[in-house]
């Protein structure tokens, strides 16, 4: 049987990303959601391995109780806090799958492409939207944007420094803060792309 992953919609996550920070209240600090300390909470290990950044940043173990992490991630704190919450966001969307231990039997590390994608950018979204609650998000980048205008910078500058200032709050990098300012559409496309040329 070939495992097929669900999409979810904007709305499902955004609910997804409220229940678990409803459920961990004690783990946010100002705008901070203490990633770390959500796993901790539910028995989930970080374990280190040298050398995994060449692939990938980290992944969901089979074990479903272990994120495994590039040692290398964590002296830029703010990119191991995403990476951490989206390796996590795997586990919530794809909760029967692991729990009823049918990774081995669907072979998870051998699904196919598209659906890889899929899987992928909800969990990043989900993470998103976990680390950076939409309300408070779009309301701090509207006020400095607006601060900004008034100022008579840029749209560039607006742009960079509005994600600059959110991303400082939500302790993210400014990468992650723009792709949720994306995902709320507070940006476009076009706007991801001049600020972060591949």
């Amino acid at each position: 049987m070939t495992y097929i992953y669900r999409r979810k919609s904007v709305s499902e996550l955004e609910t997804i990303a409220e229940e678990i920070r409803r459920e961990h209240p004690a783990r946010q600090r100002g705008y901070v959601i203490d990633i770390e300390l959500i796993l901790d909470d539910l028995n989930i290990d970080i374990v280190f391995r040298k050398g995994l950044n060449r692939f990938v940043e980290g992944y969901l173990s089979r074990d479903r109780h272990i994120i495994v992490m590039d040692e290398t991630r964590f002296t830029n704190p703010t990119r191991a806090r995403f990476t951490l919450a989206e390796e996590f966001c795997h586990r919530v969307l794809e909760e029967d799958l692991w729990k009823n231990d049918d990774c081995e039997k669907h072979r998870c590390d051998r699904i196919p492409a598209a659906q890889h994608r899929l899987v992928e950018e909800d969990a990043r979204k989900l993470a998103g939207a976990l680390l950076m609650p939409r309300g408070d998000f779009t309301s701090l980048y509207s006020a400095r944007a607006r601060t900004l205008k008034n100022a008579r910078a840029s749209e560039q500058n607006v742009i960079r420094e509005s994600l600059k200032e959110v991303a400082q709050l939500f302790e993210v990098s400014p990468f992650a803060a723009a792709f949720r300012a994306l995902d709320l559409k507070l940006i476009s496309r076009a706007d991801l792309n001049r600020l972060f040329p591949s």
